[in-house]
């Protein structure tokens, strides 16, 4: 009914025939492009003339078409540019009578059962979890269609998680402490923003990654949501394998092995020890940034090594000199400012520690591959 204009028309029709249940919608609306035809059936797709009309998140004719093949049936559709569309599936009787058979049995299981089992979106097969998933991913969503649908997609590389307002996700995340948090903006009790606004000011909270999805394609939406401190902003109709890159990429920058792999350009495995020094160099290097002091020396004192035992130490470690090692972690931190939303280069070579630009351009070029505007804009 969302794409018919005031006035027009929407008949559902459902004919009885030998071996199958025939139903069919039809209206006289803004119709469909043939280009689009074969996508509509796809996961969070929406047409830009849809959506001009209307908002929504993609998920209906998908959902819809997983139920029919799931009782054997198929669909169809017909449709012609500004004059209608309509949308046809059957079921077989044969599948209509192993669903009556099959709810009877669930109804005389549910009154034997001890406890109620927890509510199912229905139509779907259960989802088995990867028992060896090393990474946990918090879905929260008011519209349970769209967790199901994302749950399919992640659930056997992930932990999945699931929360069904802003409220809820915030007491998961606390319990559970997920690596990934997909969020959406409109959401009852909490919304996208007040649920990151809570999430940052939470220490036990704060660095947990946070991508936020909303229909809304706003230039201030965006800037709201980067601001209240999301890592990354998607637009309904989601592509999955966009989010899926998104996620991954997260997850890369959030591993401890990860951050070791940043500050060096080893690919090698560090153990415990080495991972423990290398973050307490990181932790100098982080409270000393702006400090006109700080040197190689300053350094070696701190870690009360001597110049020549540390600079052999990192070596070996990292392969990477003393200035290779320091100015590839004021790199990492600068690239850490410019994803939290800083765009002036000249503050975030001076928040970094490099009191020169011009060798804070070619620094960050030479680690990053292209200069400090080009990563910015690349954002």
């Amino acid at each position: 009914m969302r794409y018919t204009n005031n006035g027009g028309h929407v008949v559902l029709t459902i004919s009885d025939m030998p071996d199958r249940v025939v139903f069919s919608v039809k209206d006289d609306g803004i119709g469909i492009v043939p280009e689009a035809r074969k996508e509509i059936f796809q996961s969070f797709f929406r047409t830009s003339r849809g959506q001009a009309k209307s908002k929504g998140d993609g998920i209906g004719l998908s959902f819809v078409q997983t139920l029919v093949e799931l009782h054997g049936g198929e669909m169809h559709l017909e449709s012609e540019v500004n004059k209608g569309s309509t949308f046809s599936f059957y079921i077989p009787k044969a599948a209509v009578d192993k669903t009556v058979e099959a709810e009877a049995d669930k109804q005389v299981a549910a009154a034997a059962a001890d406890k109620q089992e927890p509510e199912a979106v229905p139509g779907t097969a259960p989802l088995k979890a990867n028992p060896t998933a090393t990474h946990s991913i918090l879905l929260i969503d008011d519209e349970r269609e769209t967790v199901a649908l994302l749950e399919r997609n992640l659930i056997s590389d992930f932990r999945v998680l699931k929360a069904y307002d802003g409220a809820e996700g915030l007491r998961v995340a606390a319990s559970s402490l997920p690596d990934i948090i997909v969020c959406d903006m409109m959401m009852p009790q909490l919304d996208g923003l007040e649920f990151l606004r809570a999430l940052r000011n939470d220490k036990k909270l704060k660095h947990i990654k946070v991508i936020i999805f909303t229909g809304q394609t706003s230039d201030e939406e965006r800037i709201a949501a980067y601001d209240a401190g999301a890592d990354a902003f998607l637009t309904k109709p989601v592509s999955l394998k966009l989010l899926r890159v998104r996620i991954d990429r997260l997850i890369a920058e959030s591993d401890n092995a990860s951050l070791t792999a940043d500050i060096s350009n080893s690919k090698r495995t560090y153990t415990k020890e080495e991972q423990i020094f290398l973050l307490r160099c990181r932790e100098i290097i982080d409270d000393n940034l702006c400090n006109p002091d700080f040197n190689i020396d300053f350094l070696a004192e701190k870690l009360a090594m001597s110049h020549s035992t540390l600079y052999k130490k990192l070596k070996q470690m990292t392969g990477m000199s003393l200035i290779e090692f320091v100015n590839d972690y004021k790199i990492y931190k600068a690239v850490q400012a410019f994803k939290e939303g800083q765009t002036n280069v000249v503050k975030v070579a001076e928040m970094c520690g490099f009191g020169d630009i011009k060798n804070f351009r070619n620094v960050f070029k030479r680690k990053m591959q292209m200069s400090p505007k080009q990563f910015v804009q690349s954002l």
